[in-house]
């Protein structure tokens, strides 16, 4: 098969210098670009398994959309284009996807395709549309507790009696202290 090992990490900062990085400043500019992209470098991370079911890749449209042309206007009232907002927020990745088909796709500062990124809240985002899915099909209530969807939960701060609705409001009540560099994860 083909070899799924992660993409090597960045050579070298993108911004800044890569020893000038510290967990007390990795999450502003300009460290943020290479810390984005470097976490293993800072801090305890693991590669979680896609797992063992057939890969579903994403073909490419017959027609790219070109992002100059792709034209809207901003919360300001402002005619601007989505490849101009890309470069004003810095934006390291953009890929949209129609219709089960890649219509546009953008890498910058350093990224390729197969590079490692953060992605912080684009995850609770991801997470609440799949289970959108899922409740659509009936495979999940929104009153259904944690700890019985997965069971290895229900030992933690989020079994008892979490709902799957109190974690899509993020508001589970779980004391939890956001230092990254705290290996137990409280």
């Amino acid at each position: 098969g083909a070899d799924r090992s992660p993409a090597p990490l960045h050579p070298r900062p993108m911004a800044g210098r890569a020893d000038a990085v510290s967990l007390a400043n990795w999450q502003v500019a300009p460290h943020l670009r290479w810390a984005f992209q470097n976490c293993a470098r800072l801090m305890p991370t693991a590669i979680v398994s896609r797992g063992g079911g057939a890969e579903s890749a994403l073909p490419p449209a017959q027609v790219l959309l070109r992002l100059e042309d792709v034209a809207y206007r901003s919360d300001y009232g402002q005619a601007t284009t989505v490849a101009k907002t890309l470069k004003d927020t810095r934006t390291d990745a953009f890929v949209a996807v129609h219709r089960g088909a890649v219509v546009a796709e953008r890498y910058c500062h350093g990224m390729a395709p197969d590079t490692l990124h953060l992605t912080q809240s684009v995850s609770k985002a991801l997470v609440g549309a799949l289970t959108g899915c899922l409740i659509e099909d009936g495979l999940l209530r929104l009153e259904d507790r944690v700890g019985d969807v997965v069971p290895e939960l229900r030992d933690s701060g989020y079994g008892g009696a979490t709902t799957v609705e109190h974690l899509l409001d993020m508001c589970a009540g779980a004391a939890f202290d956001e230092q990254y560099y705290d290996e137990r994860g409280t």
